[in-house]
């Protein structure tokens, strides 16, 4: 058991698939200290060289945030800068909470590569697992050994002094979203509220938790900080060869299950990007077939984007008629110049820039081909059945924009909370990270707006709002059930039952 919630705190390595980018080559620690300080001149030319890059290439910079107001940011967040820093200061004190500002989920931050391998290799933080909803700190699971105290569902009322309202608010200052769209934030800060909070405020031996107990009672106990990849992960590794360690990454991505009486599937896909999708789409789709299989679950909620492909692939099985991805989609600049060389694969960018872009009216270079292409529903293996999309805050980027592609179809039913990728649009599209020269922090920046196909002019700013809302319930979470899916059955049984 213990083993299974130190896999869920692991999940901070997937961070990068929402917010955070993603790990390339694996560098060297030879030499490596976090607690290397950097001089405020090198701190203030890499911020400088941000700025700079964000204003004359970001497509959406002032989408959400006036420019007057975006301006103000810049040069508050650089005047912090009063004294030597630290990578970690520098990325969670200074840069986060300006790119927070933009209010677009894929311009974000990573720090170094070092760091990032360091961190996955010796991070240690707080021992309980979070659930964060309203205003609401709830225990789903616990790495103390033989934990007496916090079982599924102890109410928090507050860490080190802080109320769960106060480290919202606190946390949520860092991680970057899609418009007014909170959802995201309330997803990741309860699948990994030890990465958050350590990042923010700060290594810590122990930490002082107030909490209700079974009779009502307010206490206070004081917990001590564990290492997420301690041995019995190493152990369980060992325990495991090839084949096992192959199939349980590729069911992490996704996977299917059908129930005894084949009255419904549920397909689990926690990713666009990884996991032999082509292939498990095709055999998922033959296997419904044959099966006659006429309610699919598709759950959707840890769904943080990936190949905008996939997911046209995906909906093509599902859409019952033509459909594109965007209205709009462009580029405010034709070319990474003076700036190539800080982005990753800039040449290769600046090809893509210069022979798809169209300038139009507006001063903007645009994806014709794009916005103009059509796709086709498949005839071979086509689901004509009932969907039950699940989504939630954890929905994101090209996971929302199948939301979009689908939503409305008299067969389809979006369930559960608000997405939190943009219903109207979002910035993305190609996303390469730039590596500033002194500290060697990365941001991600978008080169593309998007603006969906079908948008919903009247929910600009939002995530996408399900047919069916299904807000989180306390007592399920006590008792570990899942109270959307369990709905969602609940209504396909007496849908059948009532045929």
């Amino acid at each position: 058991m213990v083993l299974k919630v130190m896999q869920q705190f692991r999940s901070i390595l997937y961070l990068g698939i929402m917010v955070f980018g993603f790990a390339s080559c694996t560098p060297s620690l030879k030499n490596y200290s976090p607690n290397k300080k950097f001089a405020v001149s090198d701190l203030q030319s890499d911020y400088s060289l941000m700025r700079n890059i964000l204003e004359k290439k970001h497509p959406s910079l002032y989408w959400y945030t006036p420019k007057d107001s975006m301006d103000y940011f810049f040069d508050f967040y650089y005047n912090k800068i009063k004294d030597s820093m630290t990578e970690n200061q520098f990325g969670w004190q200074v840069i986060a909470p300006l790119l927070n500002k933009i209010k677009c989920g894929h311009t974000s931050f990573l720090l170094s590569k070092k760091d990032q391998l360091y961190n996955s290799r010796n991070f240690k933080g707080f021992p309980l697992g979070l659930k964060f909803y309203k205003d609401s700190m709830i225990v789903w699971g616990s790495l103390i050994p033989k934990d007496s105290i916090f079982s599924k569902g102890t109410i928090i009322q507050s860490i080190d002094g802080l109320s769960a309202n106060h480290l919202k608010e606190m946390l949520f200052d860092c991680i970057s979203k899609d418009g007014e769209e909170s959802n995201l934030g309330y997803t990741l800060l309860s699948n990994n509220f030890g990465y958050f909070y350590k990042s923010v405020t700060g290594s810590r031996d122990s930490f002082t938790v107030a909490y209700i107990d079974s009779v009502g009672r307010t206490l206070n106990t004081s917990i001590h900080t564990i290492d997420y990849y301690g041995a019995d992960e190493k152990k369980s590794k060992n325990n495991k060869n090839k084949r096992q360690r192959k199939i349980e990454k590729l069911d992490a991505y996704r996977s299917l299950s059908i129930d005894s009486t084949n009255t419904y599937a549920v397909m689990t896909l926690n990713t666009f990007l990884e996991g032999q999708l082509t292939r498990f789409f095709k055999n998922t789709f033959s296997e419904l077939r044959h099966k006659k299989i006429n309610n699919l679950i598709i759950d959707i909620r840890n769904n943080g984007g990936g190949s905008v492909n996939k997911y046209i692939l995906l909906s093509r099985y599902i859409s019952k008629s033509p459909f594109k991805i965007c209205d709009t989609l462009f580029s405010k600049v034709k070319s990474l110049k003076p700036y190539t060389s800080y982005f990753k694969s800039g040449i290769l960018i600046n090809m893509q820039l210069f022979v798809t872009g169209k300038l139009k009216s507006d001063g903007r270079f645009h994806e014709v081909s794009s916005e103009r292409m059509r796709y086709y529903p498949k005839k071979k293996n086509h689901f004509n059945g009932n969907v039950y999309v699940l989504i939630n805050g954890g929905t994101f980027s090209a996971s929302s924009m199948f939301v979009n592609c689908i939503k409305g179809q008299k067969n389809i039913h979006i369930v559960g909370e608000n997405s939190g990728g943009g219903w109207y649009g979002n910035n993305g599209m190609v996303i390469p990270n730039i590596t500033l020269p002194n500290t060697k922090v990365r941001i991600r920046v978008p080169l593309y707006r998007l603006v969906q196909y079908n948008h919903n002019d009247e929910h600009k700013g939002t995530g996408i709002v399900p047919d069916i809302i299904i807000p989180t319930d306390h007592q399920f979470i006590k008792e570990g059930r899942d109270k959307k899916m369990e709905v969602v059955i609940k209504m396909i049984s007496e849908e059948v039952n009532s045929n």
